[in-house]
């Protein structure tokens, strides 16, 4: 029918592209005059979430990329979290970036692994907290990948000291966990119950005045609705 209509989905789309890309000779896959032309035409391929890429789609991009070649460099570079893969359940395969994360070295010229080890999006108590509940539940047997030194998340913003006593984190190294009670009389939903919450931590904060850093001002200021 989709024929027919002129239509194709996404997975068409992979699929026809793998056809187009390589085909099958003797049990084995072989790449077609298109994939060498691809593969000399890209100067580099740039994949993000790669901890989500598919066998497929792995497929499709070595196609098209030099590092098949003989006598060729890699020109493929990878960013990911293989922390942060969620999507196994959609066929991603998350040892694609495990395997490759494991062979790869720092020093190497073609192969390269680097690691971004700094987080800039949180403050130190917040990851430090992440870091406590990670390294507890997170092992190669059941996540794939240990959580050690090298993947561990550091605070990479230095805050500067907050002179006075309305500082939010005035208590040094601690994190609050807020836990909503679903089981309640109230007819609202759990986003409902949750907006709830956030709207009476919001109000409390804000009421309290208490200082937040502002990066665009470089100080210190009660935190404000915005």
């Amino acid at each position: 029918v989709k024929r027919e209509r002129g239509l194709i989905d996404f997975n068409d789309m992979e699929h026809l592209a793998l056809r187009v890309l390589v085909k099958k000779e003797n049990g084995k896959l072989v790449y077609t005059e298109t994939a060498d032309r691809l593969a000399e035409r890209f100067y580099e391929i740039l994949i993000d979430e790669y901890q989500d890429s598919n066998q497929l789609q792995e497929v499709i991009l070595g196609a098209v990329s030099r590092s098949r070649i003989e006598g060729r460099k890699n020109n493929t570079y990878m960013v990911g979290d293989v922390k942060q893969s969620i999507y196994k359940f959609r066929l991603a395969c998350p040892e694609l970036f495990i395997e490759k994360y494991d062979r790869y070295l720092p020093d190497d010229t073609d192969n390269a692994k680097i690691e971004l080890q700094k987080n800039f999006r949180s403050r130190e108590n917040v990851l430090e907290c992440t870091n406590d509940v990670f390294v507890r539940v997170m092992n190669r047997n059941f996540s794939g990948i240990e959580y050690n030194d090298s993947v561990r998340l550091n605070a990479g913003f230095p805050y500067p000291e907050c002179e006075g006593t309305s500082f939010g984190d005035a208590l040094a190294g601690s994190t609050d966990i807020v836990l909503i009670p679903t089981d309640t009389d109230e007819d609202a939903t759990t986003k409902e119950l949750e907006a709830d919450k956030l709207a009476e931590i919001i109000e409390r904060v804000t009421a309290s005045g208490i200082n937040v850093y502002d990066a665009e001002l470089n100080c210190y200021r009660p935190v404000e609705y915005r």
